[in-house]
């Protein structure tokens, strides 16, 4: 048994997941009562890692009751800290749905803490990249950098490459926020190269659209349409949906971009057309704001003010509707630019201010 636990700890220490997993399997139905709970509180462990938390949540009540049953004072211990952290993770997450952000990141640290505790940084690595995400729901893009940063250092320590592919990925978009696209497009590459070499297409996908926007806002519009174009293609292939609309609205918003730079108008049909396509599809809301403001900006684009003021006010009834601070305040900027393009000068100054206001709250 002893040695079983040992060739698990170290397989795990390699990264090499899914052999210590199937080495729990084939001795769970084998090994004595006394033997099972230490061999149930890994394999909650790998599932943790592996990321199938119902199965984690299972096996981790399992080790509990035996552990009680067999009067193991540590495993009952450790156990039930497993399941506190889930209880924490799951909670957090779900207040991070409802946007309550700060009381998600208060009970993510909660979970790091009790985490750091058991000495768990598989744990820990998983609540502190979620906790980011909260920060980034906040647009804290400077606690959204450090969260990831320490929890890069902690997977490249467990050589855990799928964390450390997505945390470089949230790396690459923390960089994109601050303008350093140079740093920004390097760690897009590198957590490419090892998606590509894990195989996961949801994740190469995601990186490939990411890197797409990097180099349509430094103008490269070619290279943005080549890697859009490529990201659809897997999105295609594991049918993400919400990931082709939205490789969609930043291709129709690269034609915005060629349209402005050109006065080609078969550039700005294009973006209109795909921006209609977008809006006959099952978007979500928050989705559906987005495309209405970039669908207005493609006919201030041209001139057609007038429709342009009816679709950025269908965008602002939305925006309110899921109480999106950012949403509202670029299309509180955009109401402003066509004020201001129709004469409307008192109207322009009210927006722009409206505009500031909601920014402000922002940071």
């Amino acid at each position: 048994m002893d040695i079983a636990i040992s060739k698990v700890d170290n397989l795990i220490k390699l990264g090499q997941y899914d052999i210590a997993f199937n080495i729990i399997l084939n001795q769970l139905s084998s090994i004595s009562l006394e033997a099972k709970p230490y061999l149930l509180l890994k394999l909650s462990l790998l599932n943790w890692i592996k990321g199938d938390l119902s199965e984690y949540y299972k096996n981790a009540s399992l080790a509990l009751d035996l552990s009680k049953k067999l009067s193991y004072t540590y495993l009952t211990i450790l156990a039930e800290n497993y399941i506190k952290i889930f209880n924490l993770y799951e909670k957090a997450k779900s207040l991070r749905a409802k946007g309550l952000y700060q009381d998600s990141i208060s009970l993510f640290k909660q979970a790091i803490n009790l985490s750091q505790s058991i000495n768990s940084p598989h744990h820990e690595l998983k609540c502190r990249r979620l906790l980011s995400i909260s920060y980034w729901s906040l647009n804290d893009y400077h606690n959204f950098f450090n969260e990831n940063i320490r929890a890069l250092e902690i997977a490249r320590q467990l050589n855990h490459s799928k964390e450390q592919c997505r945390c470089l990925n949230n790396l690459g978009l923390a960089y994109w926020k601050f303008d350093n696209y140079n740093e920004a497009l390097n760690h897009f590459f590198e957590a490419l190269k090892i998606a590509r070499s894990i195989n996961s297409i949801p994740d190469e996908s995601d990186i490939i659209s990411n890197i797409a926007v990097v180099y349509r806002d430094i103008g490269n519009f070619d290279k943005a349409i080549e890697f859009i174009n490529t990201s659809i293609q897997l999105d295609e292939k594991t049918l993400n949906y919400n990931g082709i609309f939205i490789n969609k609205l930043n291709l129709g918003y690269t034609f915005r971009q060629l349209f402005l730079l050109t006065r080609n108008f078969s550039y700005i049909n294009n973006a209109i057309g795909i921006y209609k396509e977008l809006l006959q599809n099952n978007i979500s809301i928050d989705l559906k704001v987005k495309v209405l403001n970039n669908i207005a900006s493609a006919y201030n684009d041209i001139s057609e003010f007038h429709t342009y003021i009816y679709f950025l006010n269908q965008a602002l009834e939305l925006a309110n509707l899921i109480k999106s601070i950012e949403d509202k305040s670029l299309i509180f900027i955009n109401l402003g630019i066509v004020y201001f393009n129709l004469g409307n000068y008192e109207k322009a100054i009210e927006s722009y201010k409206m505009s500031l206001e909601l920014a402000s709250k922002l940071r």
